[in-house]
């Protein structure tokens, strides 16, 4: 080559840096992504390889050097791989479906583009290197191998559409409108670009209109398809990228637009100059430019060419350069010339037509009658248009086996190129087989029309390139093409191209740093801080307060939000006080309520629902209510039907124990009425102390009629007890000596009153009256102490001798038993502990007595609960002073009782006895005539196995109601 430097950046190089510019931005953009989804990332692999491509393409547009022609090895690699995950995302889009059939589809696709790039790396390596001026790079000369590719490019995009359409079918509502868009898109960006490939390799159109297409369409296409993207994915991306990515698209396309057209503009001044150049070197002695390598003549007049000055090296061919001035003569004449002298003109080129414009004297020379009279060099362009086409056509024709295949493509030619087509045939035909490059010799029949005043291209020997232009001298007849090195061309445009591309790099840079800090206040900071809140409210801080930088639109939605916050936070806290007031008025209730679901398990319960479960209200959720309260277990089918019937069932009275004492409970069932919940609500009220009051008004009834009876039988007993009474004592009084009326009667019979008394005494007749005394005295007294205890009257303080009322109580309980014959007080021994001298209490005797007497027959009970051995069940009674209080302490050996049982003893209705046995009242009722009718104190002290010991504190002075 003419030049050592390779890198000459070019208008090319600008579309392919913006394009490649923007794949990076979505490469970067699609990689901050967090937690990206599976479209997301095929997405990205998609703008990771039509990334490669771009820089492939950059590298093509930017190095001027035969090396450059592999920049196909990385177009081809990347432009199927971007294609298959285009595929691909429709298989996860908008939601994944098909993935076995995707990933076999895929692999197919990759097994598929491997091979193709194996073939064609393995095919290209020797293949001769070509220069295209009208795209400005290198490439191999493969063009049957590229449509080959192409072909399977064409397979695979029609593979995406295939997927699109699959899609759009199966989706439904929103996403099928999403799906429709980025397949639109990716259609814009594979098919446009395609079809401007196919053309522009097939030579209809210029390879410089691909490179625009491309670009366009890179930028364009890829940004539409990202933005419907970005808009419908749930994957998180920031709304700055998103204001980022549209300013800069909007600049890239408008800064495309303008390098074209300040390029073209540099193309049109650089073209001006290099023809006021050649014009210079025609016309002025010794003027012959550096950068100009030759400068030919042509003379129409006696069709001779001459090489006027020569640089070196130069595009020596003078044949062909001699043909394309012929035919740019031939142009400028036509273009100044009738119908008439036209068709003369072309009968006169037929005759003077160099060697390789004989095609073009055949078809012009047959077609000169039919020539339009007024443009015929508009006919002569369309025609030459054609034959153009074809001649890239040939060009296509490998050099292997050429002679068949071009004559095969000739003999395809209709219409006025048959004729030409039908000249080189023959002059195919007579070169033998091993005559040099037969596609040169064809190609070169198939002359472009060279336009005055329009740039031209020339390839010389070592891969040298130039520009060249006509220049017609009209008034000596004579027609010039000087030669322009291309080399220095390509080193001329490079600067401007080096400063667009500065200026592009810099306001990008300037975009993605200082475009962020530009907006930190107007939107930026305003939006994470409005974002910030939304995330504290997310988290439940309703405290969160957005400050209001600056009043526009987001100001107005910062402090919109604010009010928002502020009310759905006095709406919380109002149900939050809500919640907490009916949640106290459950709490409060005595009952025990829980909801249940529909398979049984504890939703929601109170605090007696917890207290008695034993669970606590973690712990509960989700539990099966049979597990929390097995009593209810038996309900099941009642909680089923009231959710099922939506009716309340309202099961008989419950009996369960709690650690061996009896609980009785009232249930009731009712389905939950809600708009969307389905479940139950088991109500239970605890009527134990109602049962018991129950059971407590039946036996005091009974007791009370056994009290009545009791009262009159002991009236009825005690008249005839005194007549017993009296007459054991008037029986004793008739046998005594003592009494002269005793004397005077046994004297009258002749008795002898002294032996009858010793006969008396002799058979204990006179032991027995007087045990018959005896026991009738204690038989009076203890009806006597029946009808005092059960005397109605009101309570009146009295002193009392505390050691008599004990005493009373015992003889009392004396003759207490119980009618099982579980205890009895003969059995048991009373152990007395008396302080001396022990002043009187002030008490109400009556409830003292009737307390002391509660505790003994406690005492009685429990101990006949417990088996002795050696020991004997004994009671001992202490009696005392502390200080000006009495202490009364009753200590029995029975079994004791457990600190559970101790705690709650004093309870009403509380009893360790079995059912029927005793009421739970007793105690209760002495505790509550010590601490409330007496002022004083009532405790026990008690260990498992070590018996129990109730200690009576009593104010020795202080009175109670009715005393004083």
């Amino acid at each position: 080559m003419e030049t050592q430097e390779f890198l000459y950046l070019n208008y090319f190089s600008i579309g392919a840096f913006i394009a490649t510019a923007f794949n990076i931005a979505g490469v970067v953009f699609l990689v901050l992504i967090p937690r990206k989804s599976r479209p997301t990332i095929h997405l990205l692999l998609v703008y990771l390889f039509i990334m490669l491509q771009n820089m492939g393409y950059l590298f093509a547009s930017s190095v001027y050097h035969p090396a450059a022609a592999y920049h196909r090895w990385i177009t081809v690699f990347a432009v199927i791989p971007g294609i298959i995950y285009m595929t691909r995302f429709f298989f996860y889009f908008p939601h994944p479906e098909r993935t076995r059939l995707a990933g076999i589809a895929c692999a197919a696709q990759w097994t598929i583009s491997i091979a193709v790039d194996a073939v064609f790396f393995w095919k290209t390596t020797d293949l001769p290197r070509i220069y295209h001026f009208d795209g400005q790079y290198w490439d191999f000369d493969a063009d049957r191998l590229s449509y080959l590719i192409g072909i399977v490019i064409m397979a695979n995009i029609a593979m995406v559409l295939a997927a699109g359409i699959w899609r759009i079918m199966t989706s439904t509502g929103k996403n099928r409108l999403y799906v429709v868009l980025i397949l639109a898109s990716m259609m814009v960006i594979l098919v446009a670009p395609a079809i401007a490939n196919v053309l522009s390799r097939e030579g209809t159109i210029d390879r410089e209109y691909f490179q625009v297409t491309w670009n366009l369409v890179t930028v364009l296409g890829f940004f539409l398809m990202l933005t419907v993207y970005v808009n419908v994915t749930p994957d998180r991306s920031s709304i700055m990228a998103k204001i980022a990515g549209i300013s800069m698209v909007t600049f890239l396309l408008f800064f495309q637009g303008f390098v074209y057209i300040v390029w073209r503009y540099g193309e049109q001044l650089i073209d001006g100059v290099k023809m006021e150049q050649l014009r210079r070197a025609v016309g002025e002695r010794g003027y012959f430019p550096a950068e100009m390598r030759y400068l030919y003549r042509y003379d129409p007049g006696t069709g001779e060419g001459t090489v006027l000055k020569s640089g070196a090296p130069h595009p020596w061919d003078p044949a062909r350069i001699q043909s394309h001035l012929v035919l740019a003569d031939l142009h400028d004449r036509l273009g100044r010339l009738d119908g008439e002298g036209a068709r003369a003109a072309l009968h006169s080129f037929a005759k003077i037509a160099p060697p390789y414009l004989q095609a073009y004297a055949a078809l012009l020379s047959a077609h000169a009658g039919t020539i339009e009279t007024t443009t015929p060099a508009r006919h002569l362009e369309k025609l030459c248009a054609r034959i153009a086409y074809h001649g890239k056509k040939l060009a296509m024709i490998p050099e292997a086996g050429f002679r068949e295949r071009a004559d095969a493509y000739l003999e395809t030619m209709q219409g006025p190129e048959k004729i030409f087509a039908n000249v080189v045939r023959r002059r195919l035909h007579s070169l033998p087989q091993d005559a040099g490059s037969l596609r040169a010799e064809a190609i070169a029949y198939f002359v472009p029309l060279p336009d005055v005043h329009t740039r031209m291209y020339r390839s010389g020997p070592d891969d040298n390139h130039y520009l060249s232009y006509v220049y017609i001298d009209r008034f000596a007849g004579m027609v010039y093409e000087g030669g322009f090195s291309y080399a220095e061309y390509r080193a001329q445009i490079h600067v401007p191209a080096v400063r667009l591309i500065a200026l592009l790099g810099g306001i990008i840079l300037l975009m993605v740093t200082v475009f962020p800090f530009f907006f930190l206040r107007a939107i930026v900071r305003p939006l994470r801080l409005l974002l910030d809140g939304v995330k504290k409210v997310n988290e439940g801080r309703l405290e969160a307060q957005v400050p209001v930088l600056v009043e526009d639109e987001i100001g107005y939605l910062s402090r919109s939000f604010n009010n928002m916050v502020a009310s759905v936070s006095e709406a919380q806290r109002d149900a939050m006080r809500m919640r907490y007031y009916f949640q106290n008025v459950i709490d409060s209730m005595p009952s025990i309520l829980l909801s249940v679901d529909t398979d049984g398990r504890i939703t929601r319960w109170n605090r007696e629902a917890e207290r008695f479960s034993g669970f606590a209200g973690a712990l509960s959720a989700g539990r099966m209510f049979g597990e929390a309260f097995p009593f209810l277990e038996a309900q099941a089918a009642r909680v089923r039907n009231a959710i099922w019937l939506k009716t309340a069932q309202s099961p008989e009275r419950i009996r369960t124990e709690e650690e061996g004492t009896p609980r009785y409970f009232d249930v009731m069932i009712f389905p939950l009425m809600a708009d969307d919940i389905e479940g139950a609500v088991i109500r239970l009220d605890d009527i134990t102390a109602r049962v018991k009051l129950e059971e407590m008004i039946v036996q005091s009834e009974k007791m009370l009629s056994l009290g009545g009876l009791a009262a009159g039988m002991a009236h009825e007993i005690n008249n005839p007890l005194g007549g017993i009474l009296m007459g054991a004592e008037n029986v004793i009084r008739r046998f005594s000596p003592a009494l002269p009326a005793n004397t005077d009667a046994a004297a009258g019979l002749g008795l002898d009153l002294g032996l009858v008394n010793a006969y008396l005494e002799k058979r204990d007749i006179l032991t027995l009256l007087a045990g018959i005394r005896e026991m009738g005295a204690r038989a009076s007294r203890i009806v006597a102490n029946m009808l005092a205890f059960s005397r109605e009257g009101e309570p009146v303080m009295t002193s009392v001798g505390v050691e008599q009322l004990a005493r009373k109580a015992i003889e009392i309980a004396a003759h207490d038993f119980d009618i099982n014959r579980k205890y009895d007080f003969k059995h048991i021994g009373i152990i007395w502990e008396v302080e001396p001298a022990l002043p009187p209490l002030q008490c109400v005797a009556t409830e003292i007595e009737q307390v002391l007497l509660n505790l003994l027959k406690n005492a009685a009970h429990a101990m006949g609960e417990k088996a002795y051995g050696e020991d004997a069940p004994q009671i001992k009674i202490r009696l005392g002073r502390e200080g000006g209080f009495h202490r009364i302490e009753i200590e029995d050996n029975g079994p004791g009782m457990t600190e559970n049982v101790r705690k709650r003893i004093f309870e009403p209705f509380y009893t360790t006895k079995k059912t029927g046995h005793g009421t739970g009242l007793g105690l209760s009722v002495s505790y509550f005539i010590i601490t409330n009718n007496h002022k004083g104190i009532m405790t026990v002290e008690s260990l498992p196995g070590r018996g129990a010991k109730f200690v009576i504190v009593l104010p020795s002075g202080v009175g109670g109601p009715g005393g004083s």
